[in-house]
């Protein structure tokens, strides 16, 4: 076997690996419709023939076998037939193929583009939820707040911080409706600050709401988590003592206790910043008292408004025996 026979074989190798990877791909993706994939196909087929006719005419043993091509001379024009047809098929094959392929191309370049501006006007669209989302968030949280602060202003007193008059009288009606069930004591204490009035006047209105300041802190720390601290207006304040006891002499031991603790709390020295002319702020130490006035309450046989009405009452008694003690009303 000379070299020729070996090309040749290779040829024929390669052309038959070409119709074979062409028949499964016409058959996977349908394409034995189309006119030029069938030409291609013959082109192939007839270059494979001619390859195969060269072949053998390097054995004379086939010759017996070979029913065309006879002579030299009738082979050379067949096998040169069998390769210009099938170049000249093949040409046509892929002239019909080829706008189809441009077409593809230029389809599947259309949907690139389409994908990409697709997917910039998601990306576009899904930054503008985010940034929506975040304001909305943010709009949440300051309504949160908003309501916080609206909340405050209506049940908290500004200054102090304390719940004021109207979460205060909310409160003695929740006290009093739970007496009620468990039939335990409860208490208000009702107080004033002595000799408010001359701090005002000499140091200002600043070291008024310092003291006041300073004196809702002391407070909160005689009292459990049960009670309210309350600011009822001005230098008065209101203490809500929850289930004393069931015995009424018990509970009225205990808000004693409580009403001399802060009694005793409040009459403490106060460290005051007093703002002078110069802008300096200078401290100074402040003693005061205050006037009690408590009493004792059990079911609803009294308004909340009547049990204020009595502590007040005890406490501008305690004022006028000369502040600095505490009374009880007598219901």
């Amino acid at each position: 076997m000379n070299f020729d026979v070996i090309v040749e074989t290779l040829r024929a190798l390669v052309t038959t690996f070409l119709v074979l990877y062409l028949w499964h791909i016409g058959r996977r993706e349908q394409l034995q419709k189309q006119k030029g994939w069938r030409l291609i196909m013959a082109g192939f087929l007839l270059i494979l023939l001619a390859t195969l006719l060269d072949i053998t005419d390097n054995f004379t043993d086939l010759d017996q076998y070979v029913v065309i091509g006879k002579t030299h001379t009738e082979s050379v024009l067949e096998k040169l037939v069998g390769y210009l047809g099938g170049f000249i098929v093949l040409f046509l094959g892929f002239t019909q193929w080829f706008p189809i392929i441009v077409e593809l191309r230029r389809k599947e370049s259309e949907l690139r583009s389409l994908a990409a501006e697709l997917e910039s006007k998601v990306a576009s669209r899904t930054t503008d939820l985010l940034n929506k989302n975040q304001e909305l968030e943010d709009e949440k949280k300051q309504l949160a707040e908003a309501k916080k602060t609206i909340s405050q202003l209506a049940y908290y007193d500004a200054l102090t911080l304390l719940p004021n008059r109207h979460l205060l009288n909310d409160r003695i009606a929740q006290s009093i409706a739970v007496s009620a069930r468990n039939q335990l004591y409860n208490a208000v204490i009702f107080l004033d600050i002595d000799n408010f009035k001359p701090l005002n006047d000499v140091h200002g209105h600043h070291a008024g709401d310092m003291l006041l300041i300073e004196v809702a802190r002391r407070l909160t720390l005689c009292v459990r988590e049960i009670d309210t601290a309350a600011r009822f207006g001005g230098d008065e304040f209101v203490i809500l003592l929850n289930e004393l006891a069931m015995d009424k002499s018990e509970a009225a031991t205990k808000a004693n206790i409580v009403a001399e603790k802060i009694r005793n709390i409040l009459a403490e020295t106060y460290c005051l910043e007093i703002a002078q002319d110069s802008n300096a702020a200078q401290r100074m130490e402040h003693h005061c008292t205050s006037s009690i006035g408590a009493v004792l309450f059990n079911g609803n046989k009294s308004s909340q408004e009547e049990i204020l009405k009595y502590a007040d009452i005890a406490m501008y008694q305690a004022k006028t025996a000369g502040g600095n003690c505490i009374l009880f009303y007598d219901m």
